[in-house]
């Protein structure tokens, strides 16, 4: 008989802490959940428009002249993606240039630009003045576009 008391007891006590543990269960608080945020909005791939200011300074070869100044335009173009890249049109000059730069998305149809170029073109002979010149220089150029 007393091993029915403990076995009896035993059951007693594990249902008196199965009952107070479900009872303490509804006084916790529920986790909070939160929806995941919206994918952004913002894309590469279309049409853009755009502005930009530019700070230029160089020499010419064969001239003792050194342009610089500051100078401003607009620009518009495709944009496309292959793979992992975002690739563009340009404007196309006999020479090289080399740089590098970055252009954020801060805004769904907005985005910044910041770049620096060093440009090298080639001599060639200009009808005006008969002379025999190239230009090099470096820009630095910033500006916004429109991705619409």
């Amino acid at each position: 008989m007393p091993a029915e008391i403990s076995v009896r007891k035993f059951l007693m006590a594990v249902f008196a802490l199965a009952t107070t543990r479900l009872a303490c269960a509804a006084d916790l608080p529920t986790p909070y959940y939160t929806t995941p945020a919206p994918l952004s909005a913002f894309g590469w791939i279309g049409p853009y428009i755009g502005a930009n200011a530019t700070s230029k300074r160089g020499q010419l070869t064969n001239n003792p002249t050194q342009p610089s100044g500051l100078g401003g335009g607009i620009r518009a173009g495709y944009n496309w993606y292959i793979d992992q890249f975002v690739w563009g049109g340009a404007r196309t000059s006999v020479g090289w240039t080399a740089g590098f730069g970055v252009e954020v998305g801060f805004a769904p149809r907005w985005s910044a630009k910041a770049e620096w170029l060093y440009l090298d073109l080639a001599d060639r002979t200009f009808s005006v003045t008969g002379t025999n010149n190239g230009l090099e220089a470096n820009l630095v150029r910033l500006g916004v576009n429109d991705h619409f």
